[in-house]
Parts: structure tokens; C-alpha cells; sequence
């Protein structure tokens, strides 16, 4: 896992002019992962798709995946910057799992290591807005 400081390098793109579709720069419907053992994290994917270094962003209080206000206005941004935000909802946000037993931020951590091994992502770096924030710091600490 990388921090913020380590994904710049990781990240730019050369400064040839680049031109992508819509559907290359934002998933249209939500995702749904189901962990092994059934609970669930919903998730979107926004930017460069195809390429992108893989960054996972938590939201913060009372918001989710699906705030497209805010994303519609980085969206070049984030092309740009060859980045590929997946944007997870955290427990008991959109239609993650809320399982009080495994309620930790400790087990979030595992839980976004098994979501990332599912997708296949060999490294990603962690954002957390706000109350994200300890859940970004729990994939740290977690793997």
C-alpha cells in the first residue's frame, strides 16, 4: 500500500493529448463485491479506468459512493492524473454491509484487502474524506 506522498510518480501520465469516452471515465450503475463470507461492499469507479493507478476512496459522514456532484468536477482531474478512484461504500452505507459482530475498523482493513485481492489489484494507495479517514489509516495498519 501506498501513501499519498509515494502516488504522484506512480500516477502522471506523459503529456501526449489523450481523448476517452464517457464509459471509460465513470462506471454508470454501482458495483456490488461480495466477500467470502456474504457480506457486501458497494462500490463506482471513476477516471481513468483502463489504466489508472488504483485509488480507494472512503467517504465521509452521511455521504457515499454515488455523490456524482463532486466527482462530475474532478473528473477530468482525475483522468489526467491517471488515476482509477474506487470509491467503496463504507459499512452500513449504499449497500455495504453492516454487520455489527464485525463491526471494527480493524476488520475493515481485512475486509478492503479481500476486496482488493478479488479485484486483483496489486497495490493502490488509500483516500479518506473526513470520517473516512480512520478507515483509510485501518488498510494501513490491516495489510
Amino acid at each position: 500500500m501506498l501513501f499519498a506522498r509515494e502516488l504522484s510518480p506512480l500516477i502522471k501520465k506523459s503529456a501526449s493529448i489523450r481523448t476517452f469516452s464517457f464509459a471509460k471515465m465513470a462506471t454508470t450503475t454501482e458495483k456490488i463485491l461480495t466477500l467470502k463470507d456474504g457480506r457486501a461492499i458497494s462500490y463506482r469507479e471513476y477516471g481513468d479506468l483502463e489504466g489508472g493507478y488504483p485509488v480507494l476512496f472512503f467517504h465521509g459522514n452521511m455521504n457515499s459512493r454515488m455523490f456524482w456532484p463532486a466527482w462530475e468536477k474532478t473528473l477530468d482531474q482525475t483522468v489526467d492524473a491517471g488515476a482509477r478512484v474506487i470509491a467503496l461504500d463504507r459499512p452500513g452505507y449504499g449497500k455495504t454491509s453492516l454487520d455489527w459482530d464485525k463491526r471494527s475498523y480493524l476488520q475493515w482493513g481485512q475486509d478492503v484487502g479481500e476486496f482488493c485481492d478479488t479485484l486483483e489489484l496489486e497495490s493502490y494507495a488509500t483516500v479518506g474524506f473526513s470520517s473516512g479517514g480512520p478507515h483509510s489509516l485501518a488498510c494501513a495498519a490491516s495489510n
